[in-house]
């Protein structure tokens, strides 16, 4: 399938995608709370025609020994789809990856990165982009007014895809209540846990923890100076917006309910630039547009001046 279709994808499917390796981050480790071992880890981003970009995860030996010289063209079978505000893909163990496969899609795909395909911008479907919540460089010409983005009626189509924009907002309230949620302590699961009586358990793993990991899943009330709007923030940016992890935020939660409510009020007043995406979802047969935000980027102000100086000289 086209990276441009995850949109429509439910978590944790399994698809089968063709894509050019546009960029592979060096390799990392994380503990595996569950066991206690140590699981090698390397992202990389695969582009294609569609004119998407999407980041995999490759986990253990294949990640220790993944090369990708000259941008080949791999096909993935079996990749297992989250949901991390965006869309990203991993490997799983059933999973396979062919380099330079053989088939006429493939060859097509190669010829057209060749030729063309190498100077282009891919629309990212990942939520963070490469390396974190903050990372990844801001696409100037999907910069948008909040009045902009409701006049063009964003994630109002009949496809029931998403439309990605940018924009500069400053959060003028987050809502404290349920702010976060305790998930499961497993890689690759950000499932909802129950406490039982000797822990929390999470159904979807089958697996019991003495204590869960607490995960961001914020509204946030923005404006600018044309209109205001609610955006759904989840984990990534929203560490980075409230400066701690959602477990540390709760810890202080439970140490001292002021101290806490401080941190929230902390956040507000700040300006960020938002990459998000506005799609179309309907509860209780009621549809409407849901803002998400993929990215979060702190205000480099000599940048951003530096950025209207140049609008301004355009208009001499």
């Amino acid at each position: 399938m086209e990276l441009s279709q995850l949109d429509g994808v439910e978590k944790d499917a399994m698809v089968d995608v063709l894509g050019v390796v546009t960029e592979v981050k060096p390799i990392d480790t994380i503990n595996v709370k569950s066991t206690g071992k140590t699981v090698s880890k390397r992202d990389i981003t695969i582009a294609d025609k569609s004119g998407s970009s999407v980041r995999m995860t490759i986990w253990g030996k294949q990640a220790e020994t993944f090369q990708a010289e000259n941008s080949p063209v791999v096909a993935f079978k079996g990749v297992k789809v989250g949901d991390f505000g965006g869309r990203t893909l991993s490997l799983v163990s059933s999973s396979t990856m062919v380099f330079h496969p053989d088939f006429p899609e493939a060859h097509a795909l190669q010829g057209w990165y060749s030729s063309e395909g190498h100077s282009q911008n891919f629309k990212s479907q990942s939520a963070g982009g490469m390396g974190g919540a903050a990372s990844g460089s801001i696409n100037r010409r999907e910069m948008k007014t909040l009045h902009a983005v409701k006049e063009e009626n964003l994630g109002m189509n009949d496809e029931g895809r998403a439309d990605f924009f940018t924009t500069r907002a400053t959060i003028i309230h987050i809502k404290s209540d349920n702010i976060m949620y305790p998930a499961c302590g497993s890689d690759n699961c950000s499932k909802k846990v129950t406490e039982v009586h000797d822990g929390w358990r999470c159904e979807k793993c089958e697996k019991s923890f003495p204590k869960p990991n607490y995960r961001y899943i914020m509204s946030l009330s923005v404006a600018d100076y044309t209109q205001t709007a609610w955006l759904q923030v989840f984990n990534d940016p929203g560490e980075l917006i409230l400066g701690m992890t959602a477990s540390e935020l709760h810890e202080l939660k439970e140490e001292n309910e002021a101290s806490y409510t401080t941190a929230i009020e902390k956040a507000t007043s700040q300006t960020w630039i938002f990459q998000c995406r506005a799609q179309q979802s309907t509860y209780q047969d009621q549809s409407r547009v849901r803002y998400g935000v993929n990215r979060a980027h702190k205000i480099d102000y000599a940048q951003e001046s530096r950025i209207l100086l140049e609008a301004i000289k355009a208009y001499d």
